[in-house]
């Protein structure tokens, strides 16, 4: 890892928090080979999934602070341009028009949430602009063509197959399923249910609910009722933190796993003791000396390590993009057909994510970069998330 200089991109995370929207200054009208590199930055920074995308955000802001203090591609710097869609499709659909058409950036990273994600990809493919997707799992993200889009993250079947695994070596062979009804719930049950049954395990029910629901009870009441020895929760962190608070309230002290979406803050804001002995797939290993590292460059840089999963996401993410802009040169760089080509021939790049080894490689036919070596299961206690 290469030595922070702990310097923000201030004048691009200006742009993109005091105007609304995320509206910047105007594209130049030509490209004279030593002007800033533009890259859009697209996802939630003010909204319900704002642990993410804020994270995301900082992770990629701390990679272009040392690409810039190393020399950039031969000097020419990168300029991040920011846009929030508030998690909301339309808007990142409007995003997305906004930084390839006005703005005319080069790449795009973003987003974090599965529906802003397939509204990103769809303008940025038709557009032919490079969009690397640093969170969002769900494998409809890279349904259709995807040229010019790439993910560096695990995919939600990555993460559900070491997750059931992990249950089935714990002994726990009754699996209670619940989820909730966004994109992002959805997506995972039918992965869950094909997962569980190729493990050997029973799935001995399945309850629904809508988001922001108040009580789980009536769910976790159906789920003890059928017998489950485990739970996985498909769903975000307050409601994920609901359910622990309503199984503790009931008595009934039954595990509970989940996916990436638990890794927000308020799961444990809300969930407290409750949540404590919580199991989730992440991608941030503390333990491994690039993870110690990452930990304390974000600390010495925002002061918090809080989502530091998705923090080092968009970090990982920024990264593969900025070295395949080295690899195309300065004047290369701002080509979109050029570092699209580049990305694609990213071979073994070293992740700061994942376990130890873990690395991104894309190819012709293979967009879809990171491995089951990019997962990592978590466990919640009083110091919150920690490799288990």
């Amino acid at each position: 890892m290469r030595t922070s200089t702990k310097k923000v991109v201030l004048a691009a995370a200006l742009a993109g928090l005091l105007l609304p929207l995320g509206a910047c200054s105007a594209q130049s009208s030509a490209d004279d080979g030593t002007s800033p590199i533009k890259v859009g930055v697209i996802g939630d920074f003010s909204a319900g999934s704002a642990d993410m995308g804020v994270a995301m955000r900082q992770g990629v802001e701390m990679a272009a602070d040392e690409f810039n203090a190393d020399g950039g591609v031969d000097g020419r710097e990168v300029e991040l341009v920011f846009y929030d869609d508030e998690g909301d499709a339309q808007k990142a659909t409007t995003g997305a028009q906004h930084l390839a058409d006005r703005e005319k950036v080069t790449a795009v990273l973003g987003n974090p949430n599965t529906g802003t994600a397939i509204a990103t990809v769809k303008v940025t493919q038709a557009r032919g602009v490079p969009q690397i997707v640093p969170i969002a799992q769900s494998p409809e993200v890279m349904e259709g063509d995807t040229e010019y889009t790439f993910r560096t993250s695990a995919t939600n079947p990555m993460d559900i197959a070491v997750l059931v695994e992990y249950a089935k070596s714990q002994g726990w062979e009754k699996i209670g399923l619940l989820h909730d009804t966004s994109a992002y719930g959805l997506s995972g049950v039918d992965l869950i249910e094909s997962q569980v049954a190729e493990s050997g395990l029973d799935l001995v029910a399945t309850e629904r609910y809508e988001v922001g629901a108040v009580d789980l009870t009536p769910q976790a009441l159906k789920l003890k009722n059928a017998g489950a020895d485990a739970v996985v929760m498909w769903s975000l962190g307050a409601d994920g933190a609901r359910f622990a608070l309503n199984t503790d309230g009931m008595g009934w002290d039954v595990p509970l796993l989940g996916g990436r979406g638990l890794l927000f803050n308020i799961f444990g804001e809300l969930a407290g003791a409750a949540g404590e002995g919580t199991y989730a797939t992440g991608g941030f290993d503390i333990t491994k000396p690039e993870g110690a590292a990452f930990a304390e460059m974000m600390q010495d840089t925002f002061s918090t390590t809080d989502s530091i999963d998705f923090a080092v996401l968009g970090y990982d993410a920024a990264s593969v993009l900025f070295d395949a802009m080295t690899r195309v040169g300065a004047d290369g760089a701002t080509d979109r057909d050029k570092v699209r080509d580049a990305i694609e021939e990213t071979t073994d790049f070293p992740t700061v994510h994942g376990q130890e080894g873990a690395s991104i490689s894309f190819g012709p036919d293979d967009h879809e970069g990171a491995s089951e070596s990019a997962v990592v299961v978590v466990t919640y206690g009083p110091d919150g998330w920690s490799t288990n």
